[in-house]
């Protein structure tokens, strides 16, 4: 068995170990506290089983989610000219060498704790925050991108993590609006070859809707792929897009206006977006 079968189904183990511990604890109750409460424990037990429900049906989709990603096929989607041709930006992603051998940071260990389990558990739907949108603002060196950079090694370990856009002053290519959603799909053809297969058919088509504006961009590069591959089922779990340091790159504004409306219009359901600025 593969290691992100393991980890579907162990998340599957622990979140059925749990709900095994508050049922017991159910059962442990003083049996005059159970007459009272009789009511709420029905309504209780019956959550219970609404979570088992959920439970199984997210890690049956991971799983066949994960089937579908063979990297055989990630790696033939890559080596496609079409794909490899693309105007994006490698040093934006959140795990490459940004120059002398240096990667970026994440948190120190063991802080931020607080911050970054908000955002798992954004991102996995635990959470009370029922939004497809997750924005974090603050002053220059409050460390709102070693937070971003955690953030990607979670979900990238949850194998939520679609795509990274670190924007930088420091580089042209960060700072380059127009490489976003390039930079974005390229990423999200590896993190999904039928998401791939659909962009190549696309690219081969019309090749030039790279080079055209964000607003036509997203919609034919990102959103009508994304829609051809994504289910119902598939809403069940989310991947996660961070772009870092919106305040950092030229011209955001013609991102933004495009992709905001997108979002909050749920034009990429099973899709979800933290923003840093």
């Amino acid at each position: 068995m593969s290691s992100d079968m393991e980890t579907h189904f162990d998340q599957l183990s622990k979140k059925l170990d749990d709900i095994h511990a508050q049922v017991m604890k159910k059962k442990d109750q003083h049996i005059a506290l159970q007459v009272v409460q009789g009511d709420q424990n029905n309504k209780d037990i019956d959550s219970f089983f609404k979570e088992v429900q959920d439970a199984y049906q997210k890690c049956k989709d991971q799983v066949l989610f994960t089937i579908g990603r063979d990297t055989k096929k990630i790696a033939n989607i890559l080596e496609n000219h079409t794909i490899q041709n693309m105007p994006y930006s490698q040093r934006a992603f959140h795990d490459v060498d940004i120059g002398n051998g240096h990667a970026r940071e994440g948190c120190t260990p063991g802080t931020r704790k607080t911050i970054l389990k908000d955002i798992e558990e954004w991102a996995d739907g635990t959470s009370a925050v029922n939004t497809l949108g997750y924005w974090i603002c603050g002053m220059a060196g409050t460390g709102k991108s070693t937070i971003a950079k955690s953030a990607c090694d979670i979900l990238k370990s949850r194998k939520m993590l679609a795509a990274t856009f670190f924007c930088s002053r420091q580089f042209p290519e960060c700072r380059d609006h127009s490489k976003i959603i390039p930079s974005i799909v390229y990423q999200m053809a590896q993190f999904s070859p039928l998401f791939g297969r659909e962009l190549v058919t696309i690219l081969e088509g019309n090749p030039d809707q790279v080079s055209k504006p964000p607003s036509e961009q997203l919609e034919t590069l990102l959103v009508e792929p994304w829609m051809k591959v994504s289910t119902e089922e598939m809403h069940s779990f989310s991947s996660v897009i961070i772009i870092d340091a919106l305040d950092e790159c030229e011209n955001i504004e013609s991102v933004l206006s495009a992709l905001i409306p997108a979002i909050q219009n749920q034009g990429m359901p099973g899709l979800k977006f933290l923003f840093t600025s």
